[in-house]
């Protein structure tokens, strides 16, 4: 009964449009982005999980976890099924001054064995937002092998992303392929959905921590 309750609970939370009440900035501002969204689906299950869906809910559970931490703040690029073009997304990052800016997804393939975790930085990008950009990768891929105990750590990895957009440290995480039937239930669970929240939440403050 009392799992039940916190299942609801939750469900009713993760419902409610998220709005910023903050007053004074905290020490750290992160921009979580739910990838796609509107009439961009993203990537599609055999089940028919819709990616905006599963990666919008992860966001929003990292958004409600992040009030442990008064340090962090952490604002959503979208509340709901809308669509934002991609420069618009860094956009909301690079005009509120952000420190860093985290894109999260499902994966999607062609073979449906593909599976596992990995992050991304973009490509074009140099120097210190480089090696910062890996460093959060890093933070991120560590902490999502360590909460959520994947059967493959796909790593971190680099190519040209819109990422390149956003003036601070970013990356893009890959919580699991939807391709993958028994990924695909995973995503769709609120216990994964979770842990997933859990493990970026913890990536990204072990990131502040280490530097």
């Amino acid at each position: 009964m009392k799992r039940l309750i916190f299942t609801l609970c939750v469900i009713l939370v993760l419902s409610i449009p998220v709005v910023d009440l903050s007053g004074a900035r905290a020490a750290y501002l992160v921009i979580i982005d739910a990838g796609h969204g509107g009439q961009d689906s993203g990537a599609v299950g055999f089940r028919g999980s819709y990616e905006k869906n599963i990666v919008l809910q992860v966001a929003k559970i990292v958004r409600l976890r992040s009030f442990s931490m008064p340090e962090i703040e952490i604002l959503l690029t979208r509340t709901d099924d809308n669509f934002i073009e991609l420069t618009g997304r860094t956009d909301i990052a690079n005009e509120r001054n952000a420190d860093l800016y985290v894109s999260i997804h499902a994966n999607a393939h062609n073979d449906s064995r593909a599976e596992g975790i990995e992050t991304w930085i973009a490509e074009r990008i140099a120097g210190e937002k480089r090696e910062e950009s890996l460093a959060l990768a890093n933070a991120l891929q560590a902490s999502m092998i360590q909460f959520m105990q994947p059967d493959k750590d796909r790593g971190v990895k680099s190519q040209r992303l819109y990422l390149r957009h956003a003036e601070m440290p970013s990356a893009l995480v890959e919580l699991g392929f939807l391709t993958n039937p028994d990924e695909e239930i995973s995503l769709s669970q609120l216990n994964y959905q979770l842990r997933a929240a859990d493990a970026i939440l913890q990536g990204i403050n072990n990131y502040f921590y280490q530097r």
